[in-house]
């Protein structure tokens, strides 16, 4: 303590921030015993950003050997490749790739793991024209 108390004073402001840091971790604490409501916004919000990012890849290992994966081998060239690190949706799922016709398409299948659905079980999918 120096003189006046102001170190007492200081080390009370740095701890709680004069209610800041206490506020922001009973916010969070808060947040976390609420069910994590924001969680699957954010799963996919990440599934959305992994899609386009595949997407990219494609169009990468496309660059790189003219042609696009097979259905049959899904994914894997590009982690081969090591275009992409990973071929996991936020929820543990693989990506769906299918290259159908004239068109490439990703697919998340959402929370459930199961086609269609709503809300955080809804799929997430993007297709794109090939080369």
């Amino acid at each position: 303590m120096t003189r006046n108390g102001t170190r007492s004073k200081r080390r009370r402001s740095l701890a709680w921030g004069n209610g800041g840091i206490g506020l922001r971790v009973a916010a969070l604490v808060g947040w976390l015993m609420s069910g994590c409501s924001l969680c699957w916004e954010q799963k996919e919000l990440l599934a959305r950003s992994d899609v386009s990012a595949i997407q990219n890849g494609l169009d990468l290992y496309f660059t790189k050997t003219g042609k696009y994966p097979a259905t049959a081998s899904g994914l894997k060239p590009l982690l081969d490749e090591q275009i992409l690190e990973r071929t996991m949706d936020p929820w543990g799922n693989e990506y769906i790739y299918l290259n159908a016709g004239s068109s490439l398409v990703v697919t998340s299948l959402g929370a459930d793991g199961e086609p269609g659905g709503e809300g955080a079980a809804a799929d997430i999918s993007a297709a794109m024209p090939k080369r």
